[in-house]
């Protein structure tokens, strides 16, 4: 699979941000509680690592802020 920030095929995922870098990315999204654990199978399969994430709870949402990284590996 090739990662698309764009074209995330979790439903309860949607795109806040997305700040691409050289070798990955920053992304902010607002997510249901049960899509955290299919984004991150997701990502995986993709051959995107998360180095570091965040959860909080804003403006009546959870939000989830993602540091990528493509996985050189993949």
């Amino acid at each position: 699979r090739r990662f698309s920030p764009l074209e995330m095929p979790n439903t309860g995922v949607t795109l806040r941000t997305w700040q691409p870098r050289v070798g990955g990315g920053d992304m902010l999204a607002e997510v249901d509680w049960q899509a955290v654990p299919p984004l991150f199978a997701w990502l995986a399969d993709c051959g995107v690592r998360v180095t570091a994430f965040s959860l909080s709870y804003e403006e009546a949402s959870l939000q989830m802020s993602l540091q990528l990284e493509n996985d050189d590996e993949a």
